[in-house]
């Protein structure tokens, strides 16, 4: 397996809908997913299940779309055993949930594993936002914005990059979990001079000791691996 790298802050390129990042998932981590007894926490419509190999297996849970099994994350423990699966999957999840800090701890606990976790950068969404020549157009903020009707769903949590990093860590720790890999998905790829000139600009704008980067990254990815027990 990929040790963890020291290039977690390069961003590679990202997908366009739930379909193309089914496919960046089994092409960028098939490792963890070839053979394997696979949990889809927030299963939506299961786009991962028609491209896995013939030897593994796949069960989706969650709510919306036609998952395996209907299941609401907000109401406590995940209805299945101890390392009952290799592999879990909880991607642009956690987010979405009060429960987040609980929900992570449920996906740990019935990997025997792996856990491999999306979580986007909420800084980013707001800087595109602001850097749009309308931002009070429709959805500027799709999970943000403050609606006239009640929203089906909506993000309950705003951190950064680093924040969310700092978060599996930590809490990956007492799961007996330890980050395997590390990638950033989508964002600004700018380079060279232009990268530069911005950088420049946007220092005059914003605090002098901020990390750019925050305002570039759009979604970091994490696998976690199962360590022995004590």
């Amino acid at each position: 397996m990929t040790e963890l790298s020291n290039q977690e802050h390069d961003i590679q390129p990202g997908y366009r809908d739930r379909i193309s990042k089914a496919a960046f998932l089994w092409e960028t981590y098939r490792p963890y997913l070839e053979g394997k007894r696979i949990l889809d926490v927030g299963a939506d419509r299961r786009h991962l299940a028609g491209l896995l190999d013939p030897a593994a297996s796949y069960w989706g849970v969650g709510l919306g779309g036609s998952p395996d099994q209907d299941w609401d994350l907000e109401q406590g423990r995940l209805p299945f055993a101890d390392g009952q699966f290799d592999t879990v999957l909880c991607l642009d999840v956690l987010e979405h949930l009060e429960s987040l800090h609980q929900v992570f701890d449920e996906c740990c606990r019935v990997s025997s594993g792996w856990v491999i976790i999306s979580l986007p950068n909420a800084w980013c969404m707001f800087w595109q936002a602001l850097r749009q020549a309308n931002p009070q157009r429709e959805r500027a903020l799709k999970f943000y914005g403050l609606p006239a009707d009640p929203p089906r769903d909506r993000h309950r949590w705003f951190f950064n990059g680093a924040e969310a990093l700092a978060l599996i860590e930590a809490r990956g720790r007492p799961n007996r979990m330890r980050m395997l890999e590390t990638r950033w998905v989508g964002g600004d790829t700018a380079t060279g001079w232009k990268k530069a000139l911005r950088d420049r600009l946007t220092r005059l704008l914003l605090a002098p000791d901020l990390d750019l980067s925050e305002l570039e990254r759009q979604t970091l990815w994490v696998v976690l691996e199962k360590q022995p027990g004590a």
